[in-house]
């Protein structure tokens, strides 16, 4: 799959300034939800889907298994690949294991 972004990267500035009702040079692309089927045609091999902080399923954790479906976490790697090709510019964190 193929994006043009026309000639845009992500920006954390864009994020900042809509919060601020600040002039931007466009409105800025977060999303919390990415299924993986449409990453991988996006990135062009499986990674997984941007929801699977919810629980660890190489622990058994319960919370990973979502509509009956295993959510596998993206590595950060191919997480940034995914928010560069969209032109994403803001990534979230779900929390950090220390706040259970």
């Amino acid at each position: 799959m193929d994006f043009n972004t026309f000639g845009f990267k992500p920006d954390k500035k864009r994020i900042l300034a809509a919060l601020n009702g600040t002039s931007m040079d466009k409105v800025p692309l977060f999303d919390n939800y990415i299924d993986n089927l449409l990453v991988e045609k996006i990135i062009g091999y499986n990674a997984g889907n941007t929801c699977a902080a919810i629980g660890d399923p190489y622990r058994g954790d319960a919370r990973a298994v979502v509509a009956g479906d295993m959510c596998i976490p993206m590595d950060p790697e191919d997480f940034k690949n995914l928010c560069n090709i969209i032109c994403q510019d803001s990534v979230m964190i779900e929390e950090f294991p220390f706040m259970q």
